[in-house]
């Protein structure tokens, strides 16, 4: 019997199965935590010992029938320690992307058989029955070129990975992506249905004025306004059935909270729930642990979710999870003799100022409209501590003259000397879920700055920490 299957297996992780070829999508099926403060909700229900074993053993006895391939370099899209468990002689497909972070991420761990996506259009790769493609996700401000759209096309149906991607599709590529999936008997599209950043929870600016029925209709308005852009993208590229998938996850600083702050779970009958314009797509009833057969649509349930809900599984698991005391950082973080506050504080002087230099050569040293005259300021809460930097300009102390800066991210010290040695970076605060932030005007979102902070994170990380600092983490 010749099987034609989509595995969920969690969050982006699909196990897509077309007779005996098998490619599986941005695994994530360790309990590492993403972002340092993401862990899978639900977790992958199949140990990821047990399928590394499979993938292992499938790949010995079934040659070059078995692929992997990884969106973008996420931690929740890209599980080094999982994938530090495989053999190195499996195929990986990415995106040919502008950096090689993602190719070197991957090689770091063993692999050289890496196959890049070319992103032009009208181009693919081919391993097996999949024709695959990719589009940079660098049609707006907030995306740039390290995300990207999939496509996964067989004779039977067509499979868009949008991942990460749920902002409005640019017309170039909606005309694509239509070209692509024409003629195909069905199609599938998957894009992610959660926030994926601390707005608003950890914005007390906001929070403080709203009522806890306010703030709740604030987060799902947010989240409606995700799902319907991501829907929109499906229709117009003429898909049949819209997964829901990139948002099972729980922020681990959310479940701290005394009592914990709730979280939206993505589930079919919890996007119901909101005022969404399905026009002729069906949602899918597929949900982590299913496995959806794609000639028929029909979704084949595990004795779990047919017996019980996700939804009372996952609220459960959380608590659990809640009721176990998870530290973020390593102890000697918290210990006053790691790093002094002197040394410190010239630290972060030496980030931001980086920073800048950073800013000032990706605008070849003219900022746009929307960076001019701006303000950031990083504060050290228990120490009442800031430094705060005028973007293209100088290092303001304490915020000298600065009252109220455009942002400001609000750290613990512990944190602060995470960030400055490479242990945690930007992403870990504004995605995780782990720092405090502020913004002025409030109504302003600041979305340039935010995008290159994230940038800078990864670049300051993996290059720029100095010796002395590295040496502590």
């Amino acid at each position: 019997m010749k099987n034609y299957n989509l595995h969920f297996l969690n969050h982006t992780c699909f196990l897509i199965e077309h007779e005996e070829w098998l490619l599986l999508l941005d695994p994530w099926p360790t309990s590492a935590i993403s972002f340092d403060g993401w862990l899978s909700n639900p977790p992958c229900f199949l140990n990821d010992k047990i399928l590394s074993a499979f993938i292992n053993g499938y790949n010995a006895s079934n040659k070059n029938k078995l692929g992997i391939l990884v969106s973008h370099g996420h931690d929740d899209h890209c599980d080094d320690s999982f994938l530090k468990s495989l053999s190195p002689n499996i195929e990986f497909f990415i995106p040919k992307y502008n950096s090689l972070g993602v190719k070197k991420r991957i090689s770091s761990s063993g692999f050289n058989n890496i196959k890049e996506i070319p992103t032009s259009a009208k181009s693919q790769i081919e391993f097996g029955p999949f024709k695959i493609t990719a589009s940079l996700a660098n049609f707006t401000a907030e995306h740039d070129d390290d995300n990207a759209v999939i496509g996964i096309f067989t004779d039977k149906y067509s499979f868009i990975h949008a991942n990460d991607c749920s902002i409005p599709f640019p017309n170039y590529l909606i005309d694509q992506l239509k070209d692509d999936v024409k003629g195909s008997p069905i199609k599938y599209f998957a894009s992610q249905t959660n926030r994926a950043n601390c707005w608003p929870h950890n914005y007390p600016q906001i929070k403080e004025d709203l009522s806890e029925g306010e703030f709740d209709n604030l987060v799902k308005k947010s989240i409606t306004k995700t799902i319907q852009s991501a829907l929109d993208n499906a229709n117009h590229i003429n898909a049949d059935h819209f997964i829901s998938y990139g948002g099972y996850t729980a922020a681990i600083p959310l479940l701290q909270q005394n009592p914990p702050s709730k979280q939206f779970l993505p589930t079919p009958n919890n996007i119901r729930e909101l005022d969404l314009n399905y026009q002729n797509i069906k949602l899918c009833e597929a949900v982590p642990g299913d496995t959806i057969e794609t000639l028929t649509s029909l979704v084949n349930k595990p004795f779990w979710t047919r017996l019980s809900s996700l939804e009372t599984i996952s609220e459960h698991f959380l608590d659990n999870y809640a009721n176990t005391k998870h530290e973020i950082l390593p102890t000697k973080y918290y210990r006053e003799d790691m790093m002094s506050e002197k040394i410190l504080f010239e630290s972060i002087m030496s980030y931001m100022e980086m920073f800048n230099e950073f800013l000032l050569r990706n605008f070849e040293g003219k900022l746009p409209k929307d960076l001019i005259d701006k303000t950031f300021r990083i504060t050290v809460n228990d120490l009442n501590k800031s430094i705060t930097i005028k973007l293209g300009g100088e290092i303001l102390k304490n915020g000298q003259e600065v009252k109220h800066p455009n942002k400001e991210m609000v750290i613990d010290t512990a944190q602060a000397r995470a960030l400055v040695t490479g242990k945690m970076n930007f992403e870990s605060f504004y995605v995780g879920f782990n720092g405090i932030f502020k913004r002025n005007p409030v109504d302003v979102h600041n979305v340039t700055l935010i995008g290159f902070l994230q940038k800078f994170a990864y670049v300051y990380q993996k290059r720029l920490v100095p010796d002395s600092l590295k040496q502590l983490a």
